[in-house]
């Protein structure tokens, strides 16, 4: 589901209409002027309510979100944004997954929270986060191991594939991409780990992590 919800992603930040379902994710090439109004208006919504709560972790997500979005509807040319919809397929699953994992430290918006689900998450968001990352530090030292195919449609249909062949990708310039998103997605854990082990012992000494002195 993070592929294909990764792919569906991809589409709207470039104000493009998508469905992700299970094993593949339907896409028109066109943008369209009313998806576009709509991320705006959901990215809006999130930055409005997120900066009113003082929500500076979602506050900031939505900001990248908002950057990415406008960038890619105003400032890339669609045949280029049409690549990042095809890369960011394996790109959800490594992105999607550090986030929730990431996300698991920092509560979410009044309207969005998950508490409780939020140990669910844990488990898909783990479990694709470490596969996609293994994959990738696999192909990145044996290129023959590249995912190459697609689950539905022909073989050349593959997101690997369609990368090589219509963007000039080489398989290793593929690998080296997506091992080294997935070591940013390392990073962050590191420092949301890092952060919510020292929040956690200033909560026991009865001291705001913030507070001076």
């Amino acid at each position: 589901p993070f592929h294909e919800v990764g792919h569906a992603a991809g589409s709207w930040l470039s104000s493009r209409i998508a469905i992700p379902l299970p094993f593949f994710t339907f896409w028109y090439d066109d943008q369209s002027v009313l998806m576009g109004l709509i991320v705006a208006g959901m990215l809006g919504w999130l930055l409005f309510h997120t900066y009113r709560e003082k929500n500076w972790f979602m506050f900031a997500s939505a900001s990248v979100a908002t950057l990415c979005w406008a960038v890619a509807t105003f400032l890339i040319p669609p045949t280029r944004t049409l690549m990042w919809q095809i890369l960011s397929g394996a790109l959800g699953e490594i992105v999607f997954g550090a986030f929730i994992l990431v996300g698991f430290h920092f509560a979410l918006p009044d309207r969005l929270r998950w508490d409780f689900w939020r140990w669910i998450a844990l488990i898909p968001a783990g479990l694709c986060f470490t596969q996609a990352t293994m994959l990738w530090r696999t192909v990145s030292a044996d290129v023959s191991q590249m995912p190459w195919g697609s689950a539905v449609g022909a073989e050349s249909d593959g997101d690997m594939n369609r990368l090589v062949q219509q963007f000039h990708w080489s398989a290793n310039d593929l690998a080296d991409f997506y091992l080294n998103v997935a070591n940013l997605g390392l990073i962050a854990l590191a420092i949301a780990y890092t952060y919510s082990a020292h929040r956690l012992i200033q909560r026991k000494r009865g001291q705001s992590p913030f507070s001076k002195g």
